[in-house]
């Protein structure tokens, strides 16, 4: 018989995508250059992707007053923020305000036994994740504090990104 539940790690699995990977990216160009506007074509040429899908995540970014842009021929965008201060709970917070795997699109009946329940029964599991992904990724440092030049996800994304010798 099949788990019921999903485990962390395909959770996890199911976030370390489109916009958190986005968000993490962008982040980690923005620390290689730290004193440096950068323009969103740039950052979109180093992630392959459309210049405007970058430019909803910064502008996400400067909502949570992460980063800051100017506008005009030497614009661009980089970090206010210290990378050295930033959690992967951070970037999880900005760029999801909760994981929620959705609910049924028509509203369950309230005299069946598992209807009446199943809502608020997936609102505590929603609410669980949550707690531990946050837990997780508040203790994982976006910059390592060992070794400054490292970027690294949790396992089992051990995919490490050695800013320093980041060709670009």
């Amino acid at each position: 018989m099949a788990k019921a539940f999903l485990s962390l790690q395909q959770i996890l699995t199911s976030m370390i995508s489109g916009k958190f990977a986005i968000t993490l990216h962008i982040l980690t160009l923005l620390s290689k250059y730290p004193d440096d506007f950068l323009s969103s074509d740039f950052v979109a040429g180093s992630l392959n992707i459309n210049p405007v899908l970058v430019r909803k995540e910064i502008a996400n970014l400067k909502k949570h007053q992460v980063v800051e842009s100017k506008e005009g021929k030497n614009g661009g965008t980089k970090l206010i923020k210290s990378a050295k201060d930033i959690t992967l709970e951070d970037i999880f917070r900005i760029t999801f305000e909760k994981v929620t795997l959705g609910y049924s699109k028509n509203e369950p009946n309230p005299a069946c036994p598992v209807g009446k329940k199943i809502n608020i029964n997936l609102q505590n599991l929603y609410c669980d994740i949550n707690k531990k992904i946050s837990s997780q990724l508040s203790e994982i440092p976006f910059l390592n504090s060992q070794a400054s030049s490292k970027i690294f996800f949790y396992p089992p994304y051990i995919a490490y990104f050695y800013i320093n010798n980041l060709t670009i």
